[in-house]
């Protein structure tokens, strides 16, 4: 049976892990295709600017629409009303971080039922979950070959959620043993009092060779989606240590692929263990990652999801 076209919208083209691999699904499905709203909107939210969205958004005419985001979802809405099967990838954890409380529950709640035009699951929320998927890894020579070990790295933008100043903090507590990394665009401030603080900041760098040069991957953050660098690590066998926020707990299970806990646990944590005892949860980790999180198997999916959405058929694990 023909594979139902679908458009993937996201709200930019690039910089981080769903922007990966909407990527990765446009270059394997020909049926698939891709639009960024800052293509069109660029930094202004102006109504010159959205009218000019929604006239590039109408002028795509794939029956079955991937929405990335509340934005998204939004501007698809204006766009398609319900002309289109709108397939949703809401996080309430990640999109409203800044509603906190009685009232993020029930902001989640007005929004649920209103962004899918249909009674299809929203993909990451109540329904089917497709998870990102990881290829395996070739051979990639280590960025920095020769740091003092441990090496702890960050490999994330320098937004305030991402929890930088934290790891400088709790490094510091450590006694500064080995070496920070931290890979990525941290903005001018950050960098400056992370250099500061003997923390090395290469920019924007190679993920695989980054991950190749450090033993612990460090997410302190307050608030994500489902960090796909924490799959990138685990398939070169480094385990990362994470807050339990968004979709980490459905990534990792404490001491077996992993290590997951409230930040006011990380020094104590960090003081117990070693860095063999990361390698032996990161062998684990690379071991299942390959099976459960395999770029094949989200194309699959993908795949599958759309020829339901087509035929308004419900969207199930």
């Amino acid at each position: 049976m023909q594979m139902p076209r679908a458009l993937h919208v996201t709200v930019r083209r690039s910089g981080g892990g769903t922007e990966t691999n909407v990527a990765k699904l446009v270059a394997a499905v020909p049926e698939f295709s891709w639009l960024a709203l800052e293509d069109h909107l660029g930094s202004q939210l102006d109504m010159g600017r959205s009218g000019a969205l929604i006239r590039a958004l109408r002028a795509h005419d794939e029956p079955v629409v991937f929405c990335y985001g509340v934005t998204s979802h939004l501007f698809c809405q204006w766009a398609f009303e319900r002309r289109r099967a709108l397939v949703g990838n809401i996080r309430c954890e990640t999109d409203f971080v800044g509603v906190k409380g009685v009232w993020k529950r029930l902001f989640g709640w007005r929004f649920r039922p209103w962004l899918s035009n249909s009674r299809k699951a929203l993909l990451g929320a109540r329904g089917a979950v497709i998870y990102n998927g990881i290829a395996e890894p070739g051979v990639e020579e280590p960025l920095f070959p020769s740091l003092a070990r441990p090496t702890f790295g960050i490999l994330a933008s320098g937004h305030p959620k991402k929890g930088h100043r934290f790891a400088i903090e709790l490094w510091r507590q450590l006694g500064k043993p080995g070496a920070m990394v931290f890979g990525g665009n941290l903005g001018a401030e950050l960098q400056r009092d992370a250099e500061r603080e003997g923390v090395l900041c290469p920019g924007h760098v190679d993920a695989g060779r980054f991950l190749r040069s450090i033993d612990l991957l460090l997410v302190p953050s307050t608030a994500e989606g489902l960090p796909t660098v924490i799959l990138e690590a685990a398939a070169r066998g480094v385990p990362s240590l994470a807050t339990p926020v968004g979709g980490i707990p459905e990534l990792i299970r404490h001491g077996e692929n992993g290590y997951m806990m409230e930040r006011t646990g990380w020094l104590e944590f960090l003081r117990a263990t070693s860095a063999e005892d990361w390698r032996k949860v990161g062998e684990r980790a690379r071991a299942e990652v390959l099976k459960r999180y395999s770029l094949e198997r989200m194309i699959r999916r993908f795949r599958a999801a759309a020829w339901l959405a087509a035929r308004g058929k419900e969207i199930s694990s």
